[in-house]
């Protein structure tokens, strides 16, 4: 959603996490705060304030749909996982790829 609009959404491989990085205005650098402005997350909690999503297995592609959705396709699991909503309230779905 349009929380997510000036953000760099990663898939993680190895964990199955979804980290966002926010942009800066100029899109040009990323906006870190708490113990993230040295630019290392040297902690579990520091890396814990990026993720927005677990569970996923082998991340390996993310795109937002035609239909302002995000979409997650996981190669381990083989599904393809559509989230929606909002900052409240999330859905998740899963489709079995064949």
């Amino acid at each position: 959603g349009p929380a997510y609009d000036d953000a760099l959404v990663l898939g993680d491989a190895k964990t199955g996490q979804i980290t966002a990085l926010r942009l800066d205005q100029e899109r040009r650098a990323f906006v870190l705060t708490r113990g993230l402005t040295d630019l290392v997350a040297d902690t579990p909690g520091e890396r814990d304030s990026l993720v927005i999503g677990r569970g996923f297995g082998l991340v390996s592609d993310i795109d937002v749909g035609p239909d302002r959705h995000v979409y997650v396709l996981s190669y381990s699991r083989g599904l393809l996982y559509r989230i929606s909503g909002d900052a409240t309230s999330v859905t998740l779905q899963g489709f079995t790829l064949e």
